[in-house]
């Protein structure tokens, strides 16, 4: 029996991830960007200034 409640994800390619047998829409680039960092480097801290980089690199959105 499948366990609903576990997220898989993969990696290599093009980020994916499922809920049981169903696969979910990771949402806008930035955001799936993000969880790649994030998957990459699971287990570890990512530094706030590294999350700025892969997100934003040099043309950093304006403040409000």
């Amino acid at each position: 029996m499948e366990d609903v409640g576990v997220v898989r994800f993969a990696v290599l390619g093009s980020v994916r991830m499922w809920r049981g047998s169903v696969e979910l829409e990771q949402g806008p680039p930035k955001r799936r960007a993000l969880l790649a960092l994030l998957l990459v480097r699971s287990g570890h801290p990512v530094p706030l200034h590294e999350i700025v980089d892969v997100l934003w690199g040099q043309t950093l959105p304006s403040a409000r």
